[in-house]
């Protein structure tokens, strides 16, 4: 392999465990690497310097020097599997196929600012997968096609400024999905057509500026869904032109656009539009 290039320059060297190289330095420069093949049910995380990871049924020291571990856990259910470890700094690669239930899994990791894609594709519950992660400024598309509950995903999650279009299709409860993400600005037009429970969905999220136009044909609860999106500009006034009449409307919708668009003149107008029993 020495007479690999890039831009021009033969890279000094290849390292990391097995037969194939995983990374490319020029010097002390790392030039690429590539994602490590796990086995199932594995994950493979980076630790703050001295802590010792007791997680889950095995743990094996990749890297002494990084602090490097993977983590085994037979299981089906990762529920709270690292839940409020503030030692962990950040996910490198993780093996999740087949996993169904990811309950709680990073909840209040404050310390986790990125986490790489994963297979979530057979998840049913994503129930406060990431809640109080305050320091995850962005997440990939995860496969959320089967999730049922996707609750609280992102509760808390201060720093989060945009989210992907994930596919909410068979979800029925996201209730508290973003709540409280006060640097989120915006979120793609979701498929909402199966959910029941949107109640506090965008809660405080005060730098939301638009509110897109879900689909809230099942919804029974809307409550405090837009509650202290100051910020929004539009929006506000065709979902609850929409949510209002449908054939079933929700019957729980208590404060859903309190003070919605407040601090917009585009916002405010369409709020005074906008019945006192919504608001």
């Amino acid at each position: 392999m020495a007479d690999i290039k890039i831009n021009g320059v033969t890279p000094s060297g290849f390292y990391y465990g097995g037969t194939a190289a995983s990374a490319v330095y020029y010097g002390a420069t790392k030039l690429w690497e590539a994602t490590p093949v796990l086995p199932a049910r594995t994950i493979r995380c980076k630790f703050s310097t001295g802590y010792t990871p007791t997680m889950g049924d095995s743990q094996t020291l990749v890297d002494a020097s990084a602090n490097i571990w993977d983590i085994y856990k037979s299981s089906t259910s990762w529920n709270t599997l690292f839940s409020s470890n503030t030692q962990l700094e950040k996910v490198i690669a993780a093996n999740t196929t087949g996993v169904q239930l990811f309950n709680s899994t990073f909840y209040n990791c404050t310390n986790l600012a990125s986490v790489p894609l994963f297979d979530t594709s057979s998840a049913t519950s994503l129930t406060s997968i990431f809640s109080k992660c305050t320091n995850l400024v962005s997440v990939p598309l995860f496969d959320t096609s089967s999730a049922i509950t996707m609750d609280s995903m992102f509760n808390g999650c201060t720093s989060l400024k945009s989210v992907p279009l994930f596919d909410p299709s068979s979800a029925t409860n996201m209730g508290n999905m973003f709540r409280q993400c006060t640097n989120l600005v915006s979120v793609p037009l979701f498929d909402t057509s199966s959910v029941t429970n949107m109640g506090y969905m965008f809660y405080n999220c005060t730098n939301l500026a638009s509110v897109p136009l879900f689909d809230t044909s099942s919804a029974t609860n809307m409550g405090n869904m837009f509650y202290n999106c100051y910020a929004v500009e539009s929006g506000a006034l065709a979902l609850y032109d929409q949510a209002s009449s449908q054939a079933i409307p929700p019957t729980t919708h208590t404060s859903t656009f309190r003070n919605c668009g407040r601090d917009t003149v585009t916002g405010a107008a369409e709020l005074a539009q906008i019945p006192s029993d919504w608001k």
